[in-house]
């Protein structure tokens, strides 16, 4: 398998490599050899991996810059700006509806990509985003829409919070179209799981838990590093079922070498013992430790207590995300059906049924996706253009 022979560092291969953090020179010295069709191949990859200013940081590290066609260096250097302008406007979007929630006495924390744009990457062009989740406590929902509804965020129609509620971790999404083809995305979350999904999170201890960072001079509350680790295996491997992209496990790897200091190895095996979702955790971080070269023993990972089945796994997850294949493809209906028998048995819950893997089953997230789809398509057009 190409994942185990990464030492060659073809041209697809050398991308997880590039993104690594443990300074391998060896993809130093490949990356200075790159031919220019090679950079414009890995280029593309990197783009939809949603990764790209993360290789051009490693390959101005690694004085491999000078070895791009120059397009290439302009486009990537160019989405790092554009990247950069989108997070900083987006996070003083999300720093304004927190002092709003705040000044109504209502508790936010922030989850994912959030927190980790400002306390995790050292810079705010490196990690791109799509939207910004808040977690708010489930009874205050209805002030929290019409508050967000106040600033400026739609679209005012909006399905009922029971329903949503009923079946989903979050409300219908808010959005604030911004200047040019983008906008602002806030999701609602009252869990960090399905209401249906098989695992117990105590999301009152999650609360107790949380901690402070800052946000454009605004003081907001995370996950801490414990339960966002756990968070962020289980939005990649249940939530989205692995049919995710390289960013997601790479996340990971970047909170294992830069840690909050609340981060213990010890205390996130508890927790997610404690979840029902150790076998979960496990195949997520084996899979980044293949592609991203983790700093984690195979003892560290056997506390997890992973079983046979586990452990088959990992290379058919970490090849599925590295190869970012989508449906229907061939190859992403072959590993999905792999992927949802091994849902099935380690959560007692199937994302997707795996004879029909196009299908979405257990919970309904048809009607769901179909209407985010429709919100998204909406929040991609230019002011101008409404």
């Amino acid at each position: 398998m190409p994942l185990r022979e990464m030492n060659e560092f073809a041209p697809d291969d050398i991308l997880p490599a590039s993104l690594a953090l443990d300074g391998d020179s060896r993809v130093d010295e490949r990356l200075r050899a790159l031919t220019p069709d090679e950079w414009t191949l890995l280029a593309e990859r990197a783009r939809t991996h949603r990764v790209g200013p993360l290789l051009l940081r490693r390959s101005v590290a690694a004085d491999a810059a000078h070895s791009m066609p120059a397009h290439v260096l302009a486009s990537m250097r160019e989405a790092a700006e554009t990247n950069e302008h989108r997070n900083r406007q987006r996070q003083g979007r999300v720093a304004a509806a927190c002092r709003a929630l705040s000044d109504a006495a209502i508790p936010c924390l922030a989850l994912k990509g959030t927190y980790l744009v400002e306390s995790v990457y050292p810079s705010r062009s490196l990690r791109q985003m799509w939207d910004s989740d808040l977690l708010v406590p489930r009874n205050a929902l209805a002030r929290v829409e019409q508050i967000l509804l106040r600033l400026g965020y739609g679209p005012p129609d909006r399905p009922p919070i029971e329903e949503d509620t009923s079946w989903n971790l979050h409300i219908s999404p808010f959005v604030m179209p911004e200047d040019g083809a983008w906008s602002s995305i806030i999701e609602i979350h009252w869990a960090i799981e399905q209401p249906t999904a098989p695992f117990d999170i105590d999301v009152d201890a999650l609360w107790e838990r949380s901690i402070e960072f800052n946000v454009c001079d605004t003081t907001v509350r995370a996950l801490d590093a414990n339960d966002l680790l756990l968070h962020l295996c289980l939005h990649a491997g249940f939530h989205h079922g692995f049919d995710v992209n390289l960013r997601h496990l790479l996340d990971l790897a970047w909170l294992f070498h830069h840690p909050p200091a609340e981060l213990h190895w010890s205390t996130f095996v508890e927790r997610a013992h404690a979840a029902r979702a150790n076998r979960i955790g496990y195949v997520c971080l084996a899979a980044a430790r293949l592609l991203f070269r983790l700093p984690l023993t195979d003892a560290a990972l056997d506390s997890l207590q992973p079983l046979r089945d586990d452990q088959d796994i990992i290379a058919v997850v970490a090849e599925h995300v590295w190869r970012n294949a989508k449906k229907p493809e061939p190859q992403w209906l072959q590993t999905r059906r792999k992927l949802n028998a091994w849902l099935k048995n380690a959560t007692g819950q199937a994302q997707r049924d795996h004879d029909t893997p196009d299908s979405y089953v257990e919970i309904p997230m048809a009607h769901h996706a179909a209407r985010l789809s429709t919100e998204r398509e909406q929040a991609s057009v230019p002011r101008s253009a409404t």
